[in-house]
């Protein structure tokens, strides 16, 4: 090893133990990555998804998000929005059943 790569391939040296907080990090970094090219991507998809597709069979790729990683984003997001819905709608029905039980029980005592 000379420096940080390895002179014959070229690969960072990384120390093999790490926290598990490092990986979780790692890991949501690398799939929320949202720089420019996800923007990018997200505009040609909305209005012009037929160039966004002859872009990718061109092999003009680096410009853009990498499919998989654009479909895990959308698909977690979309779960996290209709979890938070339905909590709140559950949240909503539990506190109308309770007001109208405290209703019941404030005419009965009349």
């Amino acid at each position: 090893m000379s420096g940080s790569f390895c002179a014959n391939c070229g690969q960072e040296v990384k120390e093999v133990r790490r926290p598990f907080i490092y990986l979780l990090k790692d890991a949501v970094r690398t799939v929320f990555e949202l720089d420019g090219r996800a923007y990018r991507t997200l505009y040609f998809l909305f209005t012009r998804p037929g160039f966004l597709s002859r872009e990718y069979v061109s092999g003009r790729r680096a410009s853009y998000t990498p499919p998989l990683r654009l479909f895990l984003v959308i698909s977690i997001v979309f779960f996290l929005i209709v979890s938070a819905f339905t909590s709140l709608q559950s949240m909503r029905n539990v506190i109308s059943e309770q007001d109208t039980a405290l209703a019941t029980d404030t005419n009965q005592s009349l």
